[in-house]
């Protein structure tokens, strides 16, 4: 049965004017953070933004980073809020002794001691690959900061940040997340329960699910492989539970709000087909079971023969084309730099 998506346009604009910057800003003994005012058109409007994009960072081995920040029309460029100077002076420093964040991965803080922007339940920033931004030159490799309430930030621990981030972007009709914060937005988080709830699904791995038609491609960053061998020998020899980044090269994310959602959607950029479409999870079985769409993930069971050409592929670092047989797809594993 072919699944019926309601798929959400969202705008992804192109630069149009050129940023003010505001100040570089010292942080650290080796990173600066440049400040920013330009306004951005995306999301079926323009908005106003503050960015701070970091310097020196990659000294230590860590990606860049920007964080963005709504700016209130009332509110002057040159207000902007040193809370984010404070946070990533402290991700620099954290950084130099070695403890290094990548993509698909977050950092949390007490939000009780010290409120970030204001908000107490503001606790953990996400990291998800930079997309561009108006007016500005983003750093190759960039990640962006994204900031999160205390419940996404249980979800993220339970599920992995792609669910967060397409929730996000679902939220304010953008793709394939909000790349700025919204002082004050609404949680996305809403208790409740999921497929997953209870599953041993790994997280660390940076790897997309895309469905192409009557094709699964399995990309996996090589860096990698370490981890994913690390993940597969804690799942066992006849389960792959996955969770995943939101694919680079998809032009539609999967999103699951809960059990009050009653259809697969997805969010895509303006003009897209979606006909690559990016699972926030993987789960691959030795077992018969027809591939099927879960929440906003990928299920599908494998025969043994299969099930053992696919696991060789993933334990070897090799390339995978598994023909489609039957009902099951055609199967694909690649690897990539990034």
């Amino acid at each position: 049965m072919r699944t019926a998506w309601l798929v959400v346009a969202a705008a992804l604009a192109a630069p149009r004017a050129e940023a003010e910057l505001l100040a570089t800003i010292p942080v650290g003994s080796e990173t600066t953070v440049r400040v920013y005012a330009h306004e951005h058109e995306s999301c079926g409007k323009r908005v106003p933004l503050w960015s701070y994009v970091t310097s020196g960072m990659e000294a230590n081995g860590q990606a860049e980073m920007v964080f963005s920040i709504l700016r209130g029309a009332d509110e002057k460029p040159s207000a902007f809020p040193e809370d984010p100077l404070r946070l990533f002076g402290a991700f620099a420093s954290l950084a130099a002794n070695g403890q290094i964040v990548q993509e698909g991965e977050f950092s949390a803080w007490d939000g009780t001691k010290q409120p970030f922007l204001g908000e107490r339940r503001l606790t953990a920033t996400l990291y998800a690959r930079a997309v561009p931004l108006a007016g500005l030159v983003l750093p190759l490799g960039a990640l962006a900061a994204v900031a999160v309430y205390d419940d996404e930030l249980a979800v993220t621990k339970e599920f992995g940040n792609a669910r967060v981030l397409a929730r996000l972007g679902k939220a304010h009709g953008c793709a394939p997340y909000l790349a700025w914060h919204v002082r004050g937005r609404a949680t996305t988080s809403n208790g409740d329960k999921s497929a997953l709830s209870g599953s041993p699904l790994q997280q660390g791995v940076r790897l997309g699910i895309l469905r192409e038609e009557n094709r699964l491609v399995l990309r996996i960053v090589e860096a990698d492989h370490a981890r994913l061998l690390s993940a597969m020998k804690r799942l066992g020899p006849d389960v792959l539970v996955l969770a995943t980044r939101q694919d680079p090269t998809a032009d539609a994310w999967l999103v699951w709000r809960g059990a009050a959602q009653k259809q697969g959607e997805a969010i895509s950029l303006p003009g897209s087909r979606g006909k690559r479409i990016s699972g926030n999870f993987v789960m691959f079985l030795k077992a018969e079971m027809a591939q099927k769409t879960l929440e906003d993930g990928f299920g599908l069971g494998f025969r043994p023969g299969r099930w053992q050409e696919l696991r060789r592929a993933l334990i070897d670092k090799q390339a995978l084309r598994l023909p489609a047989e039957g009902d099951a797809p055609e199967i694909v594993v690649e690897w990539v730099k990034d």
